[in-house]
């Protein structure tokens, strides 16, 4: 495969794109730290200064590759083989099935035949690789749905051995974490679900024989996302653990053989502190990165940052000094640091690599500290995995990441550490765990609606599996416990910005979404969002929902997934309903709308309001003639409204939203009996509901024994009883009819009751829905109430 040289004069993502498109296939190789192109990089902050970068030397070159399904490869992860090559492995999907494949490659770029190392089942993913002696040790998830096994085989020349079991029972397995001891001598950790707790497990492995294994966590406490490390006979493993209201701590858990020697907390502040990551520096001294969205002592906020602490003499130091590159108040893409990866080059030298909201960085150890983040290049929005794995060879850290459209290779050079090297600044770690004190939002007793209550939640959210931040498990612990909403839905993109949400991906995010459903005590959904096209090219972008668990994820660009037609036919098969969005900006295919499978129309969220083209006070983002809600209204079309943030974790959503707290942008009150998955859900196909800007606002709009999303016949002058309780001061309640406003109301403090007959009603059908705007600007609407006059 011959290597193709690329010089780009800058770094735009349009551009880099553009050229990449005229290889058609072969090998992309960009060399992009030599002298002429630094001052034209994009490093952390635009501000006309570089960072410190005496410790690189031609840092970066860059090699991407072409898969068979290049858009379709995700999960790599590599290994440096002794003869003086890499291998490389991967996922790739079509539809439903993963399959599993590695390659051989050199250090000048060239590939071997890729070789499928498992097809058995639906899932494989997770893989990593080692180099031994013998061969390679490959290790990765597989199996059905729920049902995994975390898995190994062993790869010498052009010989497998059989597919052996580390895993003993089938279950919800993910997140495997491998290190390598000795020549053929493995430690291993693994997050695995046992009923209504998630614990993490371990096994050693010696040639080919493992050890009995123990649980590491607490089966009383649900644990999350283990890293591993090993050195001088002892294995370090750490993970999260959910305190409820503490929020996420990260633990650090001593071992020897299979014994736990020791035991250490390593984060105390009341906020999500999560995905830990282990590696040791010169000294030996083993390291902690994690990531926290902590805001002082015991508050959290939206922006993430990733932290460092130290295990020493048995203690836990944190560093000490500020944080390199540290910025919680960037509107751009940029936003944050997520998803650690802390690894060392063979001289100890320590290397963070991370993921800003919508790229990748990577930072690397200093005479005094860590160097500001340096972004790698061809970032952009969407089109990215989560982590990048790393192999140290000689004084280089070669790099594999899922970036936009491509799995990239890229070596990371360093000129040699000095033999003695400044200690990094650390202080010790001291405190006991404070609670989270800020909880901004909470449940309230609002009075009920003819016998039915009302629900709070956000039913539109992205996570790292698209184009978001965070994971599904901190979504869902975020929205119970620190928003106090009953219920929540995680609805990333099927396939976006070149980027397809994986099998496993999607079967995670519905053992996760059964995991934290709790039958009245929060509710959650399956559903993701079908991305098409804007209209009318596409359909636009719509959610889909369902209660069953067997919901496959309808790949738009998949041949029977590209029509709302087409996919109206699926959803019925299981019980779905789809919910177009942001509707003004990209569009939606109102001739197609079906009142049974797209019930309600999401009219708030990140991108604005959507009821009206001119919408005050809330604004819209774009402006498309005919697809805004009261334009669907007009046609003829029955469904109710709802709110959800379509948030990406990003404040003030990358600087297009309307509020700093991109989670609280839209909500969704379903009216309705209990709080159960079908109760609810049958209310929300029923128009049961009501939306709001992000603040949870009791709206009761009452005809009669009807309430929004009802159809009623009358022959008599429909009475209306409003009321509103707000915890904010009402300015003005609107009756909208006919997609006319037909009645103001000045609001009256925090709680404002009507009673309102309407004297001049139309004969034959109207619909009449309740505005609601807060002094604040915050808004609220009522599904309509359709009304058939008679006599």
């Amino acid at each position: 495969m011959e290597a193709k040289q690329i010089i780009p004069t800058n770094f735009n993502r349009r551009k880099f794109l553009k050229q990449a498109s005229t290889i058609a296939s072969g090998l992309l190789v960009c060399p992009l730290f030599s002298n002429d192109l630094m001052q034209r990089a994009r490093f952390w902050e635009d501000e006309g200064t570089l960072p410190d970068l005496a410790n690189c030397k031609d840092f970066m070159s860059d090699i991407s590759f072409d898969l068979p399904r290049a858009c379709n490869a995700c999960h790599p992860a590599l290994t440096y083989i002794q003869d003086g090559r890499l291998f490389l492995t991967w996922t790739e999907h079509d539809s439903q099935t993963e399959d599993l494949y590695g390659c051989y490659c050199t250090f000048d770029g060239n590939f071997d035949q890729p070789v499928k190392l498992s097809s058995e089942g639906q899932i494989n993913s997770r893989s990593r690789v080692f180099s031994t002696q013998t061969g390679l040790y490959i290790f990765w998830v597989t199996g059905y749905g729920a049902h995994r096994h975390l898995v190994y085989r062993q790869l010498n020349g052009a010989s497998f051995s059989d597919i052996n079991l580390i895993t003993e029972n089938e279950s919800a397995v993910s997140f495997p974490a491998i290190t390598q001891v000795e020549n053929n001598v493995f430690s291993i950790v693994w997050q695995e679900v046992n009923g209504k707790n998630i614990l993490i497990k371990y096994r050693g492995l010696n040639n080919s024989q493992l050890d009995r294994g123990i649980i590491i966590s607490d089966p009383e406490i649900n644990s999350y996302h283990p890293a591993i490390a090993g050195n001088g006979g002892k294995i370090y493993v750490s993970y999260e653990e959910y305190q409820s209201k503490n929020g996420f701590q990260i633990v650090l858990k001593e071992l020897h053989n299979t014994s736990i020697i020791n035991s250490y907390q390593v984060t105390h502040s009341g906020a999500h502190n999560l995905f830990p990551s282990l590696a040791f520096d010169q000294n030996q001294q083993l390291w902690i990165a994690y990531q926290s969205n902590r805001c002082k002592k015991t508050g959290w906020d939206v922006p993430r940052w990733i932290y460092l602490k130290t295990l020493k003499k048995n203690k836990i130091y944190s560093y000490d000094g500020s944080i390199p590159g540290l910025n919680l108040d960037k509107k751009s893409t940029d936003q944050s640091m997520e998803f650690p990866h802390l690894t060392s080059t063979n001289d100890g030298r320590l290397v963070l690599l991370g993921r800003p909201s919508h790229n990748f960085a990577v930072q690397s150890q200093l005479s005094t500290g860590l160097s500001v983040p340096y972004r790698f290049p061809n970032d952009g929005w969407g089109g990215r995995g989560q982590w990048v794995d790393t192999v140290a060879v000689a004084q280089s850290l070669w790099t594999i990441r899922r970036d936009l459209r491509k799995i990239i290779l890229q070596k990371l050079e360093f000129e040699p550490l000095p033999q003695k090297v400044q200690s990094i600044p650390v202080k010790l770690n001291r405190g006991a765990t404070t609670k989270i004190s800020d909880h901004m939002y909470s449940r309230y007793d609002f009075p009920q609606i003819q016998d039915r209550n009302i629900y709070f939640g956000d039913l539109h959210h992205h996570s790292g599996y698209s184009d978001g931040t965070g994971d599904p498990d901190e979504f869902y612990a975020r929205s119970r416990d620190l928003l106090g909403d009953d219920f929540a839905a995680l609805t990333d993109h099927d396939h976006f910005i070149g980027k397809p949400l994986q099998p496993f991906d999607w079967q995670s995010m519905i053992d996760c979404a059964g995991f934290h459903n709790e039958s009245g005590s929060f509710v959650t959904f399956n559903s993701f969002e079908w991305t098409t096209a804007r209209y009318p090219k596409g359909a636009g972008h719509k959610n889909i929902y369902s209660i069953d668990d067997n919901l496959p994820m309808l790949d738009h660009t998949i041949d029977g997934n590209r029509s709302t037609i087409e996919i109206f036919e699926k959803l019925a098969e299981y019980d779905a309903i789809a919910v177009p969005h942001h509707t003004g900006w990209t569009g939606t295919d109102w001739e197609n709308a079906d009142e049974e499978l797209q019930p309600v129309v999401e009219i708030i969220s990140n991108h604005g309001s959507f009821e009206f083209m001119g919408n005050k006070p809330l604004k819209h983002r774009g402006g498309m003639v005919g697809h805004f809600l009261q334009d669907g209204l007009a046609r003829g079309l029955k469904f109710g409204f709802i709110g959800g943030s379509d948030s990406h974790g990003l404040i003030w959503h990358h600087g297009v939203g309307y509020k700093r707290n991109c989670y609280r942008t839209g909500l969704t009150a379903i009216i309705a009996p209990e709080l159960t998955r079908g109760v609810l859900f049958q209310a929300l196909k029923q128009r049961n509901c009501y939306a709001t800007s992000g603040i949870k606002l009791f709206l009761r709009v009452e005809l009669e024994d009807k309430i929004p999303g009802d159809t009623i016949q009358l022959d008599h002058p429909p009475k209306f009883v409003i009321e509103c309780i707000s915890p904010e001061h009402l300015y003005y309640i609107t009756i909208v009819r006919n997609n006319i406003d037909y009645y103001h109301y000045g609001g009256e403090g925090f709680r404002s009751l009507i009673r309102f007959e309407d004297s001049k009603p139309i004969a034959g059908d109207s619909y009449y829905y309740v505005r609601v705007v807060t002094r604040a600007g915050n808004m609220a609407w009522s599904s309509p109430i359709w009304v058939t006059m008679s006599g």
